[in-house]
């Protein structure tokens, strides 16, 4: 049996969108972003799948953003906990790369990570997902694109263990221990720890996968 061994993760990105000066496509407008965080009163940062216990994945799928926004409204306990879409930390015509990646987003494991999710609202991608950095950790446009860059490694990693290697994201993760805490400090320890338990597991193996047909 033949096997492949993916290390670029372009291989399982099916599209990108990049908005920048020629190209300022405007939130509200030309997408919306339907990751939902939910902000406690002690001002701790949870994805509203993990919160509310539901699966986001479906009720995005299922309803307008502000359908989804009234839904887990109504699934609030009390007053001390607000509902919001991630953050677009970016000003018109900035440098933002979005991802379509080749099936669907895994809105929930994106959000640990500290990813956003967006839905096109027009042209030829309208209604499809995209994953992308929310926040500038920099002034330096490149900087920012290669931390955005890093987070969909992550996400491709976790989301295609058994298919994705990249020996270079785990020194880099080694290297820099407190990464995953700047991209998302409620979850950082979960994501390490199932990206610890990734790499172990390749290191017990050959690091070859069956080759799939398209």
């Amino acid at each position: 049996m033949f096997g492949i061994n993916k290390k670029n993760v372009f291989d399982f990105v099916e599209d990108t969108i990049t908005i920048n000066k020629d190209n300022p496509l405007k939130e509200g407008v030309d997408f919306e972003i339907v990751s939902i965080d939910v902000i406690t009163d002690d001002l701790d940062v949870y994805t509203a799948g993990d919160y509310f216990n539901v699966d986001l994945n479906q009720l995005v799928r299922n309803h307008s953003k502000k359908e989804l926004l009234s839904i887990l409204e109504n699934l609030k306990p009390n007053n001390t906990i607000d509902i919001a879409s991630s953050l677009f930390c970016y000003g018109e015509g900035e440098l933002v790369i979005m991802y379509k990646m080749i099936d669907d987003v895994d809105i929930e494991l994106a959000q640990k990570i500290g990813l956003g999710v967006a839905r096109m609202l027009k042209g030829k991608h309208k209604g499809e997902l995209f994953i992308f950095n929310p926040s500038r950790i920099s002034d330096d446009e490149e900087e920012n694109t290669y931390c955005g860059l890093l987070m969909v490694k992550i996400y491709v990693q976790l989301k295609y263990k058994d298919e994705y290697d990249d020996p270079r994201l785990e020194r880099f993760i080694e290297n820099n221990p407190d990464f995953l805490h700047i991209l998302s400090p409620t979850y950082a320890e979960e994501i390490k720890k199932q990206l610890e338990e990734v790499f172990m597991s390749k290191k017990g193996s050959n690091n070859v996968v069956p080759f799939k047909r398209r």
